[in-house]
């Protein structure tokens, strides 16, 4: 069985990975990356919300769902903006920091292409976390608002994100600075 918790820790053992050369809490780095994808499955699947006016929406608000809704209203522009918010940028997010985690070795020909990117996400978390406090803002403000658990949810994902980004983002320096000295 502990091979197995070192397997989900460092990815496989015969890969130069970044996992491989992070010490002490860093090392869930990894596991924490994947909790976070958890937690945005479920913000994305579950009501976040429930109003009788929101953007024409009423009821029981999923995020997947009041995208599909606004685009059959024709909020497209809406749509977009969210699923572009709310779907495409955390899943860029999680899956740059679980590539460079899991997947790239160190001294591969992808890995400073996904630094590059572990920086940018780093840089655009802000949208994320400023898109999840309005939509909270919106839909309580709205006609009969109530807000659901799935919405913390949301938030706990942008945070762990972030958390996940800047720690491999010093991690990433920290190789590079090693690697520079030998």
């Amino acid at each position: 069985m502990h091979d197995f918790f070192e397997r989900i820790l460092i990815g496989r053992s015969t890969r130069q990975t970044l996992s491989k050369y992070a010490k002490g809490i860093d090392r869930w780095l990894g596991v924490v990356t994947l909790i976070s994808a958890a937690l945005l499955g479920t913000a994305i699947a579950m009501p976040l919300g429930a109003s009788d006016d929101f953007l024409g929406l009423e009821g029981s608000l999923s995020l997947f769902l009041s995208l599909v809704a606004l685009v059959k209203t024709g909020e497209g522009t809406f749509a977009l903006a969210g699923s572009a918010l709310f779907i495409a940028l955390p899943i860029y997010n999680i899956s740059t920091a679980f590539d460079i985690w899991y997947k790239h070795e160190i001294h591969g020909e992808k890995f400073d292409k996904y630094v590059t990117r572990v920086g940018a996400c780093g840089r655009l978390w802000f949208l994320l976390a400023i898109g999840s406090v309005g939509l909270i803002y919106l839909i309580q403000t709205s006609e009969n608002g109530t807000v659901y658990l799935p919405v913390y949810y949301l938030l706990l994902s942008i945070m762990l994100q972030k958390l996940v980004l800047t720690r491999l983002g010093r991690l990433t320096s920290a190789v590079r600075f090693v690697d520079e000295i030998e």
